[in-house]
């Protein structure tokens, strides 16, 4: 049987002596009539950028944006540059390849910015050799400290790497350091292991949540994520958000859920809009959620249900935001949960950028254990689930 060594960084043996780094960040921060409303992913990346300029690279920083259709000029990475200008960082924007080749070749630390990555077609289909090897010129080493797209098979994760040498690719910090916390979790789980679901990416969620029914004591399910399992088991969820794909599949989570020891358990109240997401909202049961009415948040009963089975936890992993940022009354039941996890003796891990940010705005990242960048990579990888982006560094051993 093969064992997975751990992973870690080659860098801080490295020494660049004005080579070319690619390093893939996923600085995929929030912004609003561009503006960044959250600098968490680009704070996360600076200790690699850091290190790389102490050894001596220039360093070429790549990253997406958002999920571009074409060219947006509200998701270009140029809105980035003013970001790392003001922590004293010499940095350049490239628009084109040709531009970025021509600035990685000058002589000089200045580091050179890509335009978003998803701006290119061939990113997101991972099908152009060409693409690849375009980006694969612009540089001598290749660093990925993307952890929040390592289960994706992007071209510049997953395909570009595999261009380089065993000794011309690393992981950076960033990703050493959340693999090191997630490894944790899975070696070493001290029960009852808590495992706490929300959000809106049901289709990239819910086989994950399947995967974790036997590993987890319980899983507590949260907005939107548990309006999918509701309409399996035939309860009425109104017109919240449920992905119908995803039926069948909730139905074989229940029905596995049931024979093992992991406990399903689901809100017993909901805070709810009327119409759409802007409606005036109200506080129901949760048998009870009327046609034209969309489930947002949990309610006040629920709070106090899931901060129970919080206090009583060992270790805790937080993944999926409820509630809509920009409606400040919607965002009680999050704030409620996430001071029951902070004030809770149990080894607790939020993740995901949504979920980190809420974090920080209610003041409380401190009180977590740890913070991780990524949320359906963490999930990806406690279930065992394939990660392309990890892939080319993982060594085997017999």
């Amino acid at each position: 049987m093969k064992k997975t060594k751990p992973i870690k960084s080659a860098i801080h043996d490295q020494i660049f002596d004005n080579r070319r780094v690619f390093l893939r960040a996923d600085l995929n921060v929030p912004i609003s009539d561009k503006v960044i409303t959250n600098d968490y992913r680009l704070q996360a990346i600076l200790p690699t950028i850091d290190l790389l300029q102490q050894k001596g690279a220039k360093i070429i920083l790549a990253t997406h944006i958002g999920r571009p259709t074409g060219h947006n000029p509200e998701l270009s990475t140029e809105l980035l540059v003013p970001w790392f200008k003001k922590q004293g960082y010499d940095i350049v924007f490239a628009p084109t390849m040709e531009d970025a080749f021509k600035k990685s070749t000058e002589e000089n630390k200045t580091i050179v910015l890509l335009e978003n990555l998803r701006f290119f077609e061939s990113e997101k289909t991972n099908n152009n050799p060409e693409f690849v090897e375009e980006l694969e010129r612009l540089a001598d080493y290749y660093v990925n400290d993307a952890f929040g797209v390592m289960h994706r098979n992007d071209a510049s994760v997953a395909a570009l790497p595999r261009l380089f040498g065993p000794d011309q690719r690393s992981i950076g910090l960033l990703i050493e350091q959340e693999l090191d916390t997630l490894q944790k979790i899975k070696e070493g789980t001290e029960k009852p292991f808590v495992l706490i679901i929300g959000g809106s990416k049901i289709k990239t969620k819910l086989p994950l949540i399947q995967e974790m029914i036997g590993t987890a004591d319980s899983i507590l399910l949260c907005p939107a994520i548990v309006f999918t399992l509701l309409k399996a088991m035939d309860k009425p969820v109104g017109n919240s958000l449920i992905d119908e794909s995803l039926i069948h599949q909730g139905k074989e989570i229940l029905r596995l859920a049931e024979k093992s020891k992991t406990e399903l358990l689901f809100p017993i109240d909901y805070q709810v809009s009327k119409n759409n997401f802007d409606g005036p909202v109200s506080t129901i049961e949760s048998t009870k959620i009327p046609d034209g009415y969309m489930g947002m948040s949990i309610g006040p009963k629920t709070e106090e249900l899931f901060a129970q089975k919080v206090n009583t936890a060992k270790t805790i992993f937080f993944n999926g935001a409820i509630g809509n940022p920009e409606r400040v009354e919607t965002l009680g039941g999050m704030e409620k949960l996430l001071t029951a996890i902070g004030k809770s003796k149990a080894f607790s891990v939020v993740a995901g950028g949504d979920s980190v940010a809420m974090t920080q705005m209610f003041g409380l990242n401190l009180k977590m254990d740890r913070c991780l960048t990524g949320g359906g990579a963490a999930l990806t990888f406690l279930a065992n689930k394939p990660m392309p982006g990890l892939e080319p560094f993982i060594k085997q051993e017999k």
